[in-house]
């Protein structure tokens, strides 16, 4: 059968810290606990708010409502956890002044930790906020959802958040829910099967990479950037992004004047805008742009060399190359393909397409588009 559900409530403030939990089943699901105070901190250790057991009262009144990574670990080994506020304007505060947070899940099965903030998720305190799978036997499974309200999730310059995995089996994953926004000032890693996911199986979000902020790590192949159930999702990098494993997977792709490198593969499914910065994936790359003009130009995804196929694809809008694309793999995993399926014409000037190892290179117009190429070689 399914777990248990626990509702631990507080009014304006909640203190919860040493507190243990189970929602498990004989046989079946795990069931869920539900922190539902006013405004919410959570820190590595030593939550306050709430006096000594047996007899749990406010102190002090009116003080803040605190708990401890500690807490949230040692349920999360039995129990989904959800914590949410109740009021409206009220925040959840990973507040790491005191030291870093790690949220963990360490032992095999898979938990969730769900964050419902009527108005923010905000990361804070000037150091890191880990969330991590580290079984040692592997198959632990450890999701968390961010769900602000009226506001956005919010990483202050100088902090990081890092989603990771230990030992061989685990999986990470922080998942951006539907219509959400997350605005990166600070650091986010993603290393081993750690993964950021801008689409929660209902609909899309974005995350905002902002100028000086960065998304880096060295994830594996079922880390990096991705999705739910389906690539989707908004990336506005006006930093930088700079993988050497993971796939990067988003529907949007748009940037001001950031910089993006990655070494596995990068699928960009609906549409991309590069007018600054630099793009330099050199793994595998995919692009479809269904609407308006796909450019790349000197300084903008020019002389670009992959290791894995190319595919660029076009519908209505223009596809202008002026840069040069080459990849170095063997057989199909060396092919390059442009193309446009609709009314978009495929406009090449002082371009060059290289296949070093033997694959094809396609270059087709399926709709009503044109090709025409002023320069360059093939």
């Amino acid at each position: 059968g399914k777990g248990g559900f626990i509702e631990t409530s507080g009014f304006k403030h909640l203190g919860v810290d040493g507190i243990r939990v189970s929602t498990d089943a004989v046989n079946g699901q795990t069931g869920t606990w539900l922190l539902d105070p006013n405004d919410i901190t959570i820190v590595q250790t030593g939550g306050s708010g709430i006096s000594a057991g047996p007899n749990f009262v406010p102190s002090p009144p009116g003080g803040p409502s605190t708990v401890s990574a500690t807490t949230i670990n040692a349920a999360l080994l039995s129990t989904n956890v959800s914590i949410a506020t109740d009021t409206a304007g009220a925040n959840i505060i990973f507040d790491t002044s005191g030291g870093n947070i790690f949220i963990a899940k360490a032992n095999a099965g898979s938990a969730t930790l769900d964050l419902n903030a009527h108005q923010s998720i905000n990361f804070t305190g000037g150091g890191s906020t880990n969330f991590q799978a580290n079984n040692a036997g592997g198959g632990g499974n450890l999701t968390v959802n961010l769900n602000p309200g009226t506001g956005s999730v919010s990483t202050a310059a100088g902090n990081s958040v890092q989603v990771n995995t230990t030992n061989s089996g685990n999986t990470s994953s922080v998942v951006l829910k539907a219509g959400k926004t997350w605005n990166n000032s600070g650091t986010l890693t993603l290393n081993a099967a750690g993964t950021l996911k801008l689409h929660d199986g209902t609909g899309a979000s974005t995350f905002n990479n902002a100028t000086g902020a960065f998304i880096t790590g060295a994830s594996a192949s079922n880390g990096g950037v991705g999705a739910v159930g389906t690539v989707g999702g908004t990336m506005q990098n006006d930093g930088t992004i700079n993988f050497t494993q993971g796939a990067f997977k988003v529907a949007t792709y748009a940037s001001t004047g950031g910089s993006l490198t990655n070494d596995n593969s990068v699928t960009i499914t609906d549409s991309y805008s590069l007018t600054g910065g630099s793009f330099s994936p050199s793994g595998s790359l995919a692009i479809t742009q269904n609407t308006g003009a796909l450019n790349f130009g000197p300084g903008i995804g020019s002389n670009l060399t992959f290791s894995g196929p190319v595919s660029l694809a076009v519908a209505g809008g223009d596809l202008n190359l002026a840069g040069n694309l080459k990849t170095t793999a063997s057989g199909a995993s060396g092919e390059i393909n442009i193309k446009s399926t609709g009314a978009g014409n495929l406009l090449f000037t002082t371009s060059s397409l290289t296949t070093e190892g033997g694959g094809s290179i396609l270059v087709s117009a399926l709709g009503t588009g044109t090709i025409t190429a002023s320069a360059g070689s093939i």
